[in-house]
C-alpha cells in the first residue's frame, strides 16, 4: 500500500520574490497542489492524506476553494480516497467543500472524499483504498468557528480497536509547545496509540518525531512561501513494503548560497558564481524535475576590497533571472557582505590608534587566562601525586582540609597578581563592566542558563573577562572593516 501524505497547502497564497512575477502560477500554492494530484494519480497511489490547513484562511472563500476542489475531483475520477482533517486556517472550508462531494463515491458506493474528527471530536473510519485493501483512518478536527485551541487533542485520545489492518492518524497540532493556541500536543503522547503512523500538519518543515511504532513525522507544507522556509516543499510517501521517502513537489525553493570571494588576478567572479550555481542546483537535496526558481540569499565572505569590487560585477543581477539550466533560473533576493578583517592581535597592539590599544586589552584578557589554565592543569597533576600518596591513611580529613586551604590561597594569589599586572585603564573598563553586569542581573534581564537556572548576583572574574573580551572583538572588528572602506 501507498499512501501520499502532505499538509499545510494555504491555497492563494503566493511565494514572496523581489520583484514582481509575471508568472503568477508559478509562486502560487495552487501549482504545488496540482503537481501533488498529477503524481498520486502518475504513481498510483492508493490513497491521498491531508493534515489541514489546505486553504488560507485570507483567501478561503475565493481562488483557494475552487482549485482545492478542483483537485479533489481528478483524484476521485482517478478513483483515489482523499481523507483530511482540518487545521486552524480551514476549519469553516472544509465541511462545506465535503457537502458538495458527498455525492463522490466509488463503484461500490463508499464516499471517496473524508473529513475525520469534525468539531474536535476524534473519530476512527475504515475506508478501502484503490488496490482494494482496507486502511484504518483516526483523525481530529479543528472545531468549526475556533481557529485557536488551547487544550491537547490527545487528553480525549482512545485507541480504535485493533483490525489487524494498517492504521494513521491525522491531526494539525503543535509538538511539545505546551503554551500554544494550536492544539499543543507531546511527543510522549503518540506512544502506545496503537497505529503505525501519525501525519501531523501545521508546522511547514519537515520532522520526523519517530521513525518506527509508530512512526510520527510532520511532511512539512509542500510549497514554500518565504526565505524563511527552505526546508519546505516535499511531500511524504508512505509505502507499506518499501518504507517512507519525501518527494519534492515544489517549483521554487529558497537557498542559502555562501560564497568567498578573493583578491588578485585569480579572483573569483562571475565565472565562478555561475559554477557555484550550477553545483547547487545539482544537489541531492536541491535537484528535482518540478524545480523552476532558485531564490536566494547569498552569503559572500572576503575582504572589503574584494567584496566590493564583486559586488559590481554582480550588480546587474539584483532582481533579475540567472540562467542555471534548461529548465531552472536563480534569482537573488539579497546580497549580505561578510568581510573577513585581519585580527593579528600581537602585531595590532604595536599602534598606538584605539585598534592597537583594544588589541592590547584583549591579548592582556587572553595570557591571564592562559596562565590559569596552565597552573590549574599543574595543580591537577601534583594533586594527583598527593593523592596516591596518601591512600590508606587514617586522617585523610585533615589533609583533605590543607590542601584545599593550600588551593585556595594559591588560586586567589594567581589570581590577584595577573589581575595587578593589568593597565589601569582596562582594571576600570572591568569594574564598570562588573557593575553593568550586576544592574542587569538585579533587573532580571538575564536568562537563567547558568548555576542550577540561577544567574549568581555575582559574577567571577572570568565571566568578566569573557564578556569584556567579546565586546572588544565585536569593536575591534567593525574600526578594521571602517579603516579598510576608506582606502
Amino acid at each position: 500500500m501507498k499512501l501520499l501524505a502532505t499538509s499545510d497547502l494555504h491555497l492563494g497564497r503566493h511565494s514572496s520574490l523581489p520583484f514582481e512575477e509575471s508568472d503568477t502560477g508559478m509562486t502560487a500554492s495552487a501549482q504545488t497542489w496540482h503537481r501533488i494530484v498529477d503524481l498520486a494519480i502518475r504513481e498510483d497511489m492508493d490513497a491521498l492524506l491531508l493534515a489541514g490547513d489546505l486553504v488560507d484562511q485570507s483567501n478561503r472563500f475565493f481562488e483557494a476553494l475552487a482549485e482545492l476542489e478542483r483537485g479533489i475531483r481528478r483524484l476521485v475520477e482517478a478513483r483515489i480516497p482523499v481523507v483530511m482533517v482540518s487545521g486552524n486556517h480551514d476549519h469553516e472550508v472544509l465541511p462545506e467543500l465535503v457537502q458538495r462531494l458527498q455525492g463522490e463515491k466509488d463503484p461500490s458506493g463508499e464516499p471517496l472524499v473524508h473529513l475525520l474528527g469534525r468539531n474536535g471530536r476524534w473519530e476512527t473510519r475504515t475506508i478501502t483504498v484503490r488496490c482494494g485493501e482496507q486502511l484504518q483512518i483516526t483523525g481530529w478536527s479543528f472545531p468549526e468557528q475556533q481557529s485557536r485551541y488551547s487544550r491537547n487533542p490527545m487528553e480525549t485520545y482512545e485507541p480504535p480497536p485493533q483490525s489487524g489492518l494498517v492504521s494513521v492518524g491525522l491531526l494539525h497540532c503543535d509538538v511539545n509547545q505546551s503554551d500554544s493556541v494550536y492544539a499543543p500536543v507531546a511527543s510522549a503522547d503518540f506512544n502506545g496509540t496503537g497505529l503505525d503512523y501519525w501525519v501531523l500538519g501545521h508546522i511547514h518543515k519537515q520532522i520526523v518525531w519517530r521513525d518506527s511504532a509508530p512512526e510520527v513525522f510532520y511532511p512539512g507544507a509542500p510549497h514554500p512561501f518565504d526565505a524563511g522556509e527552505a526546508d519546505a516543499g516535499t511531500v511524504r510517501v508512505l509505502d507499506t513494503d518499501d518504507g517512507s521517502s519525501e518527494v519534492p513537489v515544489a517549483p521554487i525553493r529558497y537557498v542559502t548560497l555562501a560564497y568567498e570571494v578573493t583578491d588578485g588576478p585569480g579572483s573569483r567572479m562571475r565565472g565562478e558564481f555561475q559554477d557555484e550555481l550550477r553545483a547547487l542546483a545539482e544537489h541531492p537535496a536541491i535537484r528535482s524535475d518540478a524545480l523552476q526558481l532558485l531564490v536566494l540569499t547569498v552569503r559572500c565572505r572576503g575582504t572589503v576590497s574584494a567584496l566590493n569590487r564583486f559586488m559590481e560585477v554582480q550588480g546587474e543581477h539584483e532582481g533579475e533571472y540567472i540562467p542555471v539550466g534548461e529548465d531552472l533560473r536563480a534569482v537573488v533576493r539579497k546580497w549580505i557582505g561578510e568581510p573577513q578583517v585581519e585580527t593579528d592581535l600581537e602585531k595590532l597592539a604595536e599602534n598606538s590608534n584605539p585598534a592597537g590599544l583594544l588589541a592590547s586589552w584583549i591579548l592582556h584578557i587572553d595570557r591571564k587566562q592562559a596562565s590559569l589554565a596552565a597552573s590549574a592543569g599543574q595543580g591537577d597533576g601534583e594533586a594527583g601525586e598527593k593523592k596516591g600518596g596518601q591512600d590508606g591513611k587514617e586522617d585523610s580529613g585533615q589533609h583533605d582540609g590543607e590542601a584545599g586551604s593550600t588551593d585556595s590561597a594559591k588560586g586567589d594569589g594567581e589570581s590577584g597578581s595577573a589581575q595587578a599586572e593589568y593597565p589601569e585603564e582596562l582594571k576600570e573598563l572591568l569594574d564598570a563592566c562588573r557593575e553593568e553586569y550586576r544592574t542587569l542581573a538585579g533587573h532580571g534581564v538575564f536568562k537563567p542558563v547558568v548555576d542550577g537556572g540561577q544567574v549568581p548576583p555575582e559574577p567571577t572574574d572570568e565571566m568578566i573577562e569573557s564578556l569584556f573580551r567579546a565586546r572588544s572583538m565585536t569593536l575591534l572588528q567593525t574600526l578594521i572593516t571602517q579603516a579598510e572602506e576608506r582606502k
